[in-house]
């Protein structure tokens, strides 16, 4: 079966390959949303900022949200871990969304503007509503701004309101190029759906 190779950087790949599998770290990212909404102020709006996590934890917000993070070449993945590398061999038939494609944001930005606040409006909830707003102001300054900001885990926020409130079908990969952080011009890839993971080697 042919498959597409990601490289993920671990201290525990031997762990990894012999197991086949990876552990997580445990962050609860629908209690991140739901701390991110009550206590989001207007002069979170202006400065671009969230909290970074929740009460009860000490890591911060995963910077997309939860999945296995990787590199889609070998060489960007080396300069992490001591360079223990893991080859992620996945199926090559997957869904992703590419936040650097022109034409995916043009796309992405077309849909929050018709349809960001109409889904809002539905919620059954007055005061989800309200706070929703807020936190969509917040979402596409980012996004009209790359998410090109301290705050770059905004990204992770977005992906939820894209599959939560818009109701969009949740990809298998998403990928990012962040300017100023890991290496310069190498996409960071997500793997969200590690069902089609079909093995972990060196």
């Amino acid at each position: 079966m042919s498959s597409k190779c990601f490289y993920h950087n671990s201290y525990c790949r031997d762990s990894i390959v012999k197991t086949q599998k990876v552990i997580r770290r445990k962050f609860d990212y629908n209690k991140y949303v739901s701390w991110v909404l009550e206590n989001l102020v207007e002069a979170d709006i202006k400065n671009n900022r969230i909290p970074i996590n929740y009460p009860g934890v000490q890591s911060q917000a995963p910077l997309m949200g939860n999945g296995l993070y990787c590199f889609e070449h070998k060489d960007a993945a080396k300069h992490y871990a001591n360079g223990k590398i893991v080859v992620i061999n996945y199926e090559t038939d997957y869904t992703v969304l590419d936040l650097d494609d022109k034409v995916t944001k043009l796309n992405i930005w077309t849909t929050l503007v018709k349809y960001g606040e109409k889904r809002i409006s539905e919620l059954d909830d007055h005061d989800a509503q309200v706070k929703w707003t807020l936190l969509f102001q917040l979402i596409k300054k980012a996004f009209r701004n790359n998410f090109d900001t301290e705050y770059s885990n905004l990204v992770g926020v977005f992906l939820f309101f894209w599959v939560n409130i818009l109701k969009k079908e949740p990809v298998d990969v998403v990928t990012k190029t962040f300017s100023g952080t890991l290496i310069k011009g190498e996409p960071y890839f997500l793997i969200k759906n590690l069902k089609k993971v079909q093995r972990y080697t060196r």
